[in-house]
């Protein structure tokens, strides 16, 4: 792609216009502390908001390159390095100031670390938090939160012994105590071994942010709650306890499987990007931010997974989309992975895009909002439960493969599975339905080949096939 190309597309997280340099340095020292705390970025002068090409002097150009370079080396630390390329654009001159990503973040200006560490959001520049320049800090020096040592807890030879049990469970492999070693969750100094703060998170720690706040809500606000619970423990578990949430309050079909008596429920919407939004919320979340909780909205029109910290420096939002990865918690997704809790990184937000469309459901959103990143998944404005939705409709072909049943086909089947297929008024006795509904649900299944009226008028009964 030209740079053409680029501004053609617009200002991003990675690109800013101006038509001309500001004459206060700071109106674009703080975009080039952004680009370096970052994945880096351009900044192009000699173009205005709408994207047109209004174009440098060459002096104009030998003047920025000149005030930029002295801005950024008077205010910048660590060393910002600016690189200037020219360029003739559609007969017109515009100059490209790119700043690569850093590797000594936070960058700020001199004295002022607190107020003047920036990160890019968008197409804006937004003040660090204090939890963010205290993540950087600790990515430069080649640590991170997940790994430090915890002061929660002492290492707990029976909490180990269930977690351990309960990594095993998930049948990808054997977990073991040394297994935790390996993986750094415990570690050794000369005093010993002591646990991490990934141990504190596998073992379920009793912090009262490192919880999941789960909520349904009436329509589309949050002016009235339908339901809420606070889901903590361990952080693998709190993934399935909040999936478990979000399914009991969406709708949901059932689809009874051809040959066996088992069932199968079919959601409006599919669960498996709905639990890999929730794994990478709780395994990438910033657990710095203690004033924070992951949280899970439900709404009429949709369902928002929130979770504290930002895609993690160097990551953008564009990256991550196309599969790009980068661990906050390397240590905690190693252990997701190794254990089989999760699938590998680096394809969730392109696995629940595609997830979402088959279902027939628009893309989801994915959002960085300050010291915050959420995915918005967009619920069905119509939902038949007796097809279920999207992938369930495929196979709804009666007797040809899978039978997708209406509710009270299926109370009628379940009962007369049980033995309650006798009479009418033992199935109404059984389902608590009306006669009209058994009647209607007989016909029904007789009709898709699930069920079958068998011996005489006065003695016979209704059998499943």
């Amino acid at each position: 792609m030209t740079l053409l190309d680029e501004i053609r597309k617009g200002e991003g997280e990675r690109m800013e216009f101006k038509v001309e340099l500001p004459e206060e340095s700071m109106r674009y020292v703080d975009t080039v502390i952004s680009y370096s705390n970052g994945a880096g970025g351009k900044l192009i002068i000699g173009v205005d908001d709408q994207r047109n090409i209004k174009g440098l002097s060459w002096e104009e150009m030998n003047d920025v390159e000149a005030r930029v370079t002295s801005a950024v080396s008077d205010l910048c630390t660590p060393q910002i390095v600016p690189h200037f390329h020219r360029w003739n654009l559609d007969g017109k001159n515009v100059i490209e100031i790119r700043i690569h990503e850093g590797d000594k973040r936070p960058y700020h200006v001199k004295g002022k670390k607190w107020e003047t560490t920036t990160i890019r959001v968008g197409s804006a520049n937004r003040q660090a938090s204090e939890a963010m320049i205290r993540e950087m800090e600790l990515h430069t020096s080649g640590k991170t939160f997940d790994g430090t040592r915890s002061d929660e807890e002492d290492l707990d030879e029976s909490k180990i012994k269930k977690l351990c049990e309960d990594l095993t469970e998930y049948k990808k492999r054997e977990f073991s105590r040394k297994d935790l070693v390996n993986l750094r969750v415990i570690k050794k100094d000369a005093d010993g071994e002591y646990p991490t703060i990934a141990y504190s998170l596998l073992v379920g720690s009793n912090h009262p942010s490192y919880v999941t706040e789960c909520a349904s809500f009436k329509d589309t606000t949050k002016l009235i709650f339908l339901d809420k619970e606070t889901i903590d423990g361990p952080v693998y578990k709190q993934i399935d306890k909040a999936l478990a949430f979000v399914l009991r309050h969406i709708n949901v079909g059932i689809r009874l499987q051809k040959d066996s008596i088992a069932n199968e429920d079919i959601y409006e919407m599919p669960k498996e990007a709905i639990r890999e939004s929730l794994a990478n919320a709780l395994a990438h979340r910033s657990y710095m931010q203690i004033e924070g909780r992951t949280m899970v909205a439900v709404f009429s029109d949709r369902i928002e997974v929130t979770s504290q910290g930002t895609l993690p420096s160097g990551l953008t939002l564009e990256d991550a989309l196309a599969g790009g990865t980068m661990s906050r918690n390397p240590i905690l997704t190693n252990v997701f992975r190794t254990a089989g809790v999760t699938e590998g990184w680096g394809s969730g937000m392109e696995k629940m895009v595609k997830l979402c469309r088959s279902y027939g459901l628009k893309d989801p959103l994915f959002e960085k909002m300050g010291a915050m990143f959420r995915v918005t998944f967009y619920r069905p404005k119509e939902f038949d439960p007796t097809v279920g939705h999207g992938e369930a409709k495929k196979d709804s072909s009666g007797t040809n493969g899978n039978a997708v049943l209406k509710f009270n086909d299926e109370s009628v089947l379940e009962a007369i599975k049980n033995g309650k297929g006798e009479s009418i008024n033992s199935l109404i006795k059984e389902t608590k339905l009306s006669r009209a509904s058994v009647t209607r649900s007989l016909e029904s299944l007789k009709n898709k080949g699930l069920v079958v009226r068998t011996g005489t008028v006065r003695k016979g009964r209704y059998e499943t096939r």
